[in-house]
């Protein structure tokens, strides 16, 4: 249905990567959309499902977000479960996107966050960005670990 692609349409000139983009714009806990035409008559919607990572507090809100930067959700408080990113400097797009002014701090926060869970350490609480040569990391709301140059 969110794919807008109709039984009995042309199989041939169906444009599987606009149906993807409607789906993914359509949908917000769809993180990935992939859509395969196999002949002679059938069409594979393969969805993948977008799972709440981190938070970004933004407009007196905090925006729920999944791994890849959609936007799934809003609230008025923390979310405990979640990883709260201070210090960075985004924007939302019209479609839920978020747009960080600086692609380098948001490639700081997910190599120390999938570090951490890698590691088997799964309480980060937030991390803080606002100085990219000294990070702060808050680990169960009880330790704060410094990452940089300081």
């Amino acid at each position: 249905k969110n794919s807008e692609i109709k039984e009995g349409s042309s199989f041939i000139f169906t444009n599987t990567r606009s149906a993807e983009e409607k789906v993914y714009n359509s949908l917000p806990y769809v993180d990935g959309v992939k859509i395969i035409k196999e002949f002679p008559d059938k069409i594979k919607i393969a969805v993948e499902t977008a799972a709440p990572q981190y938070v970004l507090y933004f407009n007196n809100e905090y925006l729920i977000l999944s791994e890849r930067d959609k936007l799934l959700d809003k609230c008025s408080e923390l979310p405990p479960e979640l990883i709260n990113i201070v210090g960075v400097k985004f924007s939302v797009s019209e479609i839920g996107k978020i747009v960080y002014e600086n692609e380098k701090t948001k490639d700081m926060f997910l190599n120390i966050a999938n570090t951490f869970r890698s590691n088997g350490l799964n309480n980060i609480k937030g991390i803080d960005v606002s100085d990219i040569d000294n990070i702060i990391v808050n680990y169960d709301n009880r330790i704060k670990i410094k990452i940089g140059k300081n």
